[in-house]
């Protein structure tokens, strides 16, 4: 693992109470990073960004590279999976609240980041997961596996180990280490990932998708089976459906 030290820090943060660390996983993303990060870097509400290159085998390293002298970056010469490159984000973030953030997002704006923030600034949840949402249209239970996520780091902290040995389930994982009244979730309008098939071959997709499908049914009995994530689940469904 090669570990750079460069830091974004940012006079004009919006809090000063606390010190915000954004944590961008990144495999195989050359085609969205660069305009992600000019974006990014921008943002006055983040104080800090780590980028951990999860083996990737294309440019993304390279373009990484460019932006050395705003963003910490980490690069794992092999694959280690989302979980271990959040947990290494998260050990190497030096704010109290750490945000995760998908390098894929289209349209991503300060107003997103300040949506996933402002209810740990204002102490309403311990645990904040926003999902992209385009329209009016309710229930998606593709909320519960969305990757843009805000924590205090020391909530986090106990659990590292258990992260690093998860893949495409730590999303579940996560959802289940907090108590549903500790969870909030907020839909970040108009915003939205470059979906698989637009950024690989579709026989590409395909083993992914089959990939990342097992990998969450292992998860189950730690997340989806656990009775916090079972009640999540039912709040999040009685949240949409008409009173009697």
């Amino acid at each position: 693992m090669t570990d750079r030290h460069f830091f974004n820090h940012s006079e004009n943060s919006m809090d000063k109470r606390h010190f915000i660390s954004a944590i961008i996983p990144i495999y195989n993303e050359e085609k969205n990073i660069e305009n992600f990060l000019h974006s990014l870097s921008s943002f006055k509400n983040i104080d800090e960004i780590i980028c951990v290159d999860d083996g990737s085998q294309d440019h993304s390293l390279d373009i990484l590279n460019l932006y050395a002298h705003q963003i910490k970056i980490i690069h794992f010469p092999i694959n280690k999976g989302k979980g271990s490159a959040l947990a290494a984000g998260i050990k190497a973030a030096r704010g109290d609240i750490v945000i995760f953030l998908d390098a894929d997002l289209l349209n991503l704006s300060q107003q997103h980041v300040q949506t996933l923030l402002d209810p740990l600034f204002e102490d309403q949840a311990a645990a904040v997961v926003g999902y992209c949402k385009s329209s009016e249209i309710h229930l998606n239970l593709v909320e519960f596996i969305s990757g843009q996520r805000a924590y205090h780091k020391q909530d986090l902290l106990p659990h590292l180990a258990e992260m690093e040995t998860m893949r495409y389930g730590i999303e579940m994982y996560l959802n289940s280490l907090f108590h549903p009244s500790d969870v909030t979730f907020v839909p970040l309008m108009k915003l939205r990932s470059v979906y698989k098939f637009e950024k690989q071959k579709s026989t590409v997709v395909a083993r992914q998708y089959y990939v990342e499908g097992k990998e969450i049914i292992q998860t189950l009995p730690k997340t989806v089976l656990t009775q916090r994530f079972a009640a999540i689940l039912l709040n999040r469904i009685k949240a949409f459906l008409p009173l009697v």
